[in-house]
């Protein structure tokens, strides 16, 4: 939870509502060997998701096997 307030520090700072963080590197490639900002953030390590932190709330969209 403290990484997600670091984040939420820049959006007045740049303007933005909302900041996504995708499962897969810049590059749309899903083969990411040491940089996965979704497990730095969320701490979810599954093969599929990203998160969407806005303002007031904060998402973890995951694929459908992970959810009970």
């Amino acid at each position: 939870m403290k990484k997600i307030i670091k984040i939420k520090k820049f959006f007045n700072f740049y303007k933005i509502d909302g900041y996504l963080i995708p499962k897969n590197n810049e590059f749309l490639n899903e083969n990411i060997e040491n940089e996965d900002n979704l497990k730095y953030i969320t701490n979810y390590s599954g093969s599929y998701g990203f998160a969407l932190i806005l303002k007031k709330r904060n998402y973890l969209f995951v694929d459908g096997r992970y959810t009970l």
